[in-house]
């Protein structure tokens, strides 16, 4: 899977974050076209070592919009209502959604700190992904975490939440724009949806930190997306 975003899981294989610091001082065999930076990057530790849930202090749900849109996507729309269980810590968490749909990337979560909604849009993106290009979950993830760890530019903004504008930190990356397999031969499909771009909105001041999570795969047209995918914090509420 992704990033750990606890030290203990109900999933296999897990790519720790010490693997990745690790992996980033190895050094490289070929040209990735990234340049991780071997410090922790802020970006890092904004989604992955911050405990997002710490002031959660009883079992809650999260509901979060997620949607699709864009000239090559057939336009969906569903919640993903995500069940944090607090005994005495966050012990757990489980998510479904809310249309009844199954799905192979919400899985449960044992003693949660990062909040698991970061991890579940990734997975379901890079689902998508290999859907679109035929390529591997496993190079999709290692792009990702390595656009992070290059450092992307944190800028502060402000955001609308429950009707009040309220402080929040914004950046993005783009994870595959750079890389020199694009651009060799039978990767047509790779080098169409490689200016992809992942936005990430956090605030303290909302719960569990993650505002929106946004994926936009941009056409030649400015003002037009072939696919974006939303997720946007709707509401919380107690169990």
């Amino acid at each position: 899977m992704f990033i750990s975003t606890s030290n203990s899981y109900c999933h296999e294989n897990v790519f720790s974050f010490k693997d990745l610091l690790l992996s980033q001082m190895v050094q490289k065999k070929f040209d990735t076209g990234q340049f991780p930076k071997e410090e922790i990057t802020k970006a890092e530790t904004l989604l992955f070592l911050n405990n997002h849930l710490k002031k959660i202090k009883s079992s809650k749900k999260f509901t979060y919009l997620i949607r699709t849109s864009g000239s090559l996507a057939k336009k969906n729309k569903d919640f993903i209502n995500v069940f944090l269980t607090f005994d005495k810590n966050m012990s757990s968490v489980k998510a479904e959604l809310e249309s009844g749909k199954t799905t192979s990337y919400l899985n449960p979560i044992k003693s949660p700190e990062s909040n698991p909604i970061i991890l579940y849009f990734l997975e379901r993106d890079i689902l998508e992904m290999k859907k679109l290009t035929g390529g591997q979950p496993n190079y999709f993830r290692k792009r990702i975490r390595t656009a992070l760890a290059e450092g992307p530019i944190v800028k502060k903004i402000k955001i609308k939440y429950n009707s009040k504008k309220i402080d929040a930190l914004s950046f993005s990356i783009k994870p595959y724009a750079t890389d020199p397999l694009r651009n060799t031969a039978g990767r047509s499909k790779y080098k169409k949806f490689s200016k992809k771009k992942y936005t990430f909105v956090l605030s303290k001041n909302v719960p569990g930190e993650i505002y929106s999570i946004t994926a936009n795969i941009p056409s030649k047209i400015k003002e037009n997306s072939l696919i974006v995918d939303e997720l946007i914090l709707i509401k919380t509420e107690g169990l």
